[in-house]
């Protein structure tokens, strides 16, 4: 994922963490259900948030759970995300936003069945 969606000149990226659960999902015409997450570590927010896996077996919707930038493991600087005031300029709502956002297009051309 790139750190900054929104400057001309950045080309540094980094791994954002995401967790995708099809067992009740429709291929092919099946819904997918975004989990935005939280200020915490993603698995925690799939292993306790029961409504999002009875709503996509209702739907027969696939789940897919993002993490975060700066939460988790989804650091922009690694180990130094947090060491310099500077970096926590790319912390914002607006990147949050574009990061679910091209993860969005990401899982739609590479899932198959899941391109509409």
């Amino acid at each position: 994922m790139k750190v900054d969606h929104f400057g001309f000149n950045t080309v540094k990226t980094f791994n954002q963490r995401y967790l995708v659960a099809d067992k009740y999902w429709k291929k092919n015409g099946g819904s997918i259900l975004f989990y935005t997450g939280n200020e915490g570590d993603i698995i925690w927010f799939c292993n306790n948030t029961g409504f999002m896996w009875d709503v996509a077996e209702e739907l027969k919707a696939m789940l897919v759970f993002a993490e975060h930038r700066y939460y988790g493991e989804s650091l922009p600087f690694g180990d130094n995300s947090f060491k310099d005031s500077r970096h926590l300029n790319f912390l914002t709502s607006e990147q949050a936003l574009a990061d679910f956002a091209e993860l969005i297009k990401h899982l739609k051309r590479t899932i198959p069945g899941a391109e509409n």
